[in-house]
């Protein structure tokens, strides 16, 4: 078996990330078609009826002809509120729940480019939004079921 040194596959994920989402507009487009596919549906009313895209700088908001609220991707989200870019949310999550150890904020911070203060915030989101599978009497989902090999490199 190859076994494969961290540091190369997160780096090698790394730039697969930066390549495949290099702004936040393929990010937007990314995560609409994961939360809608090709219907959207105002997140206010859950209508899927008359609605229409927002043009020019608006473009990624949406008017809901049925209770006239706007909205977007990110409303009702852990990314409503926030001023991040999708894309560097979308790496912030990679390297949050990929590090065995974790990361702390002042190197996410360093990662994509933000204060360490608004790194502390979206750790905090991404980890609540994912939630401790412990707190939800969840045990059952987690508990592994026959033989488990572990590969140590001694």
């Amino acid at each position: 078996m190859h076994i494969v040194n961290m540091n190369d596959y997160l780096r090698k994920c790394s730039h697969d990330l930066i390549t495949r989402f290099p702004d936040a507009e393929s990010a937007r487009v990314y995560f609409e078609r994961l939360r809608w596919n090709s219907q959207i549906v105002c997140p206010h009313c859950s209508s899927d009826k008359q609605i229409t895209a927002r043009k020019g700088k608006r473009a990624g908001y949406y008017c809901c002809g049925a209770c006239k609220e706007e909205f977007s991707v990110r409303t009702n989200t852990i990314f409503e509120r926030s001023h991040v870019p999708l894309h560097k949310w979308i790496y912030a999550i990679y390297l949050t729940i990929s590090l065995h150890n974790g990361i702390s904020t002042t190197q996410l911070s360093r990662q994509i480019s933000v204060t360490q203060k608004t790194a502390w915030n979206m750790k905090a989101r991404i980890l609540e939004s994912f939630g401790d599978p412990l707190e939800h009497n969840d045990r059952e989902r987690f508990d592994a079921v026959g033989t488990v090999n572990v590969e140590t490199n001694r």
